[in-house]
């Protein structure tokens, strides 16, 4: 079986954030739009047709970045950049189903994201010029929203400098 391949592009002149993840074809799978005006950056995980699936949410006023994947009103996950890792940066996710890690690469261009120390998918930035582009790549079976907010999450740690323009 093939894994499926999803290319998530942030569009960085967007005012409180805004990224489109599309499959091979070009189609809109996934939209995720920021909100403005918050208390720590809040975003949203919205099907093609605007249906809400989830909701990212930054805790404020923690030591390390830390960020809940929520459905509903629902904490399902929780994501925190571990603080001493400089050559493999290294987020843990929590949530009751299970137990993710991504690491990335010293430059943070790559990351593999593995549940329960088996890999569930790998995350590739790519050059563009006026978004940042990863193309993400997930093994059937795994939870493809939860995946793709923590890819927005690490997006969000990892590359401050074009968020929220």
């Amino acid at each position: 079986m093939e894994n499926m391949i999803l290319h998530i592009n942030r569009h960085i002149f967007s005012i409180g954030g805004k990224y489109d993840i599309t499959d091979d074809q070009g189609a809109l799978v996934f939209k995720v739009i920021g909100q403005i005006f918050t208390i720590g950056h809040k975003l949203e995980l919205q099907d093609p047709n605007g249906i809400l699936l989830a909701k990212i949410h930054q805790r404020i006023l923690t030591f390390v970045p830390e960020y809940d994947i929520l459905v509903g009103d629902v904490v399902v996950a929780t994501v925190q950049k571990q603080l001493f890792t400089p050559l493999h940066p290294l987020f843990t996710v929590e949530g009751p189903n299970a137990h993710y890690e991504m690491e990335g690469d010293w430059i943070n261009w790559n990351y593999e994201i593995r549940a329960n120390g088996v890999q569930v998918a790998q995350i590739s930035k790519q050059l563009a010029f006026v978004q940042d582009r990863y193309a993400m790549s997930i093994v059937d079976g795994a939870d493809v929203a939860a995946l793709v907010c923590m890819a927005i999450i690490m997006d969000e740690v990892a590359h401050p400098q074009s968020n929220r323009s």
